[in-house]
């Protein structure tokens, strides 16, 4: 029971930024946690955006399923470390979605920042 809260923190129309260098932040809230993937309308322009995300799972089946316009899967590091999941196409205002992939009940992820970025650079902060 329960519900998730996500904070999005974006500068111009770049998402993912470090709070204190952002001019607007979104929240969404998700019921159900583990079993309703989080939702989430982007307001960035249509375009090709690199996937990064900081988290980490346990050792087995940490992976995520990002789609927007197509669907990208990726593993999360055992530490929390930022994890490139690879590049997605996205239409203007388009509602995004995260969710586990193939995810055991008794294993726990830990998601903390999505970076949608036109570079496949990592980001160079640490949330």
């Amino acid at each position: 029971m329960g519900e998730y809260t996500l904070w999005v923190y974006a500068r111009g129309s770049q998402c993912g930024v470090p709070p204190d260098k952002a001019d607007r932040v979104a929240i969404i809230r998700q019921p159900l946690p583990g079993v309703a993937p989080i939702r989430a309308l982007t307001q960035l322009a249509g375009g090709r955006y690199a996937v990064w995300v900081y988290g980490a799972g346990e050792a087995s089946n940490s992976q995520i399923r990002f789609c927007a316009r197509g669907c990208i899967i990726g593993s999360l590091p055992q530490k929390p470390a930022w994890a490139f999941l690879g590049w997605i196409e996205l239409r203007d205002n388009q509602t995004i979605y995260l969710r586990s992939w193939q995810q055991p009940e008794t294993r726990l992820l830990y998601v903390q920042e999505i970076v949608l970025s036109s570079s496949e650079t990592k980001p160079d902060w640490v949330p």
